[in-house]
């Protein structure tokens, strides 16, 4: 059978076909590109003399299908910098920039066995004090967020764990939305195993990404003890946002299956009972 569809698609007939028609050009290069079953449908259509204005409309819908998927794939690079600026995955500026701050380099093994690195800032009275947990956004790495991590320690009295998602920073392994969500968890984890942390007293803050990430591990039971969230400047869905930082009309009709990242935190608030602070501003 794959002999027969290779040979309609290198057939002349077919190929004459195609070169006659006055877009010829970029129609003929679409079609080269599809699978041969696709070309043997095409092959059939024109057989059976359809009209073109069907036809027509059968690129189009290819066509769409092919956007979709190339939007697919091209996602994880729309959405994910970790290489911003291009120094940030080989240096991490460290607290001590900051002064006298007393700070550890933390390495994290999640659950799926990825070691993601982490500073853990500590209060001079950490276990009588709330830990934060920092849930950074979509570029660069933790080094960036010490400045807000050393005015929490200072102006609100806590411990602070600044999370290099993985990916991220010197952190290993490949980003993905599940991988986002386990880094959150695993953190969680991290902090109710150390004896000079206050298990009750873990505090999720995340900022424009990690705003979904805190949502998303706020609703496991895993971490249904977490005492608060903090969201910052996030969105509802990946989805609602594309639509409208990209301003593309095409983007509006892209269903959302097509998104490979989906981040339906919308879906989550509801389920959160936490004491929740929502923060938003524009410049």
């Amino acid at each position: 059978m794959s002999k027969i569809l290779r040979a309609v698609a290198k057939s002349s007939a077919v190929t004459k076909v195609l070169q006659t028609v006055e877009t010829s050009s970029l129609v003929y290069q679409i079609i080269q590109t599809l699978p041969p079953l696709s070309l043997l449908v095409f092959s059939f259509y024109i057989g059976c003399g359809v009209n073109w204005i069907l036809v027509d409309a059968l690129f189009a819908i290819i066509l769409f299908i092919i956007i979709c998927a190339l939007f697919y794939y091209a996602q994880d690079l729309l959405l994910y910098y970790p290489n911003e600026p291009a120094t940030s995955r080989l240096f991490v500026p460290s607290p001590s920039h900051y002064g006298d701050l007393n700070y550890e380099n933390v390495t994290i093994t999640t659950t799926d066995g990825t070691e993601i690195h982490a500073f853990f800032i500590k209060h001079y009275k950490s276990k009588e004090k709330p830990t934060i947990i920092m849930l950074h956004g979509n570029a660069g790495n933790i080094g960036y967020r010490v400045g807000n991590a050393n005015r929490l320690l200072n102006e609100c009295g806590t411990n602070v764990l600044l999370l290099e998602y993985r990916g991220y920073g010197l952190s290993g392994g490949v980003i993905s939305e599940t991988g986002l969500y386990n880094d959150g968890i695993s953190a969680v984890k991290y902090l109710k195993s150390r004896p000079d942390v206050d298990p009750n007293r873990i505090i999720l803050h995340g900022r424009s990404l990690g705003g979904a990430v805190a949502i998303n591990v706020a609703v496991q039971d895993t971490c249904s003890d977490v005492q608060a969230i903090i969201i910052e400047n996030t969105f509802t869905t990946l989805s609602d946002i594309a639509k409208r930082v990209l301003n593309i009309s095409l983007v509006k009709y892209i269903p959302d299956w097509c998104y490979k990242n989906k981040y339906r935190s919308i879906e989550k608030i509801a389920n959160v009972r936490h004491p929740t602070l929502f923060l938003s501003g524009r410049f």
